[in-house]
């Protein structure tokens, strides 16, 4: 199964060093874990929507200068079904089981969005 993980472009360097590292979110009860989907488009729009509610609600001043979505090897690792089409890991995922396979600028995302 192929599962993805996006991300802005400014993270891709600590990524592609150290994994993908997990970390707390509302939905899994403050748990870390790495959120996956079985879609590259659909972790692009996650990472793309998240981006900007950040700058709407005056977290960030501006988008990211990009997203990279990252196809991920989780043969490795016990992966658990969240919702449709969505799944997690607790571990983090290294960067030998990550690989890019979408590189996108800002204004290549808002037109494709």
């Amino acid at each position: 199964m192929k599962l993805y993980h996006g991300t802005i472009r400014e993270n891709l360097e600590s990524i592609l060093n150290y994994g993908l590292r997990p970390y707390p979110i509302w939905d899994s009860g403050k748990v870390p874990v790495v959120c996956l989907t079985d879609s590259p488009k659909h972790a692009l729009l996650q990472t793309y929507s998240m981006d900007i509610s950040k700058v709407e609600i005056g977290e960030k001043k501006k988008p990211a200068n990009g997203y990279v979505v990252f196809e991920v090897s989780a043969k490795n690792y016990k992966v658990r079904r969240w919702e449709v089409g969505e799944w997690w890991v607790r571990k983090r995922i290294k960067p030998e089981d990550i690989k890019v396979v979408i590189d996108v600028d800002y204004k290549a995302a808002k037109r494709i969005f």
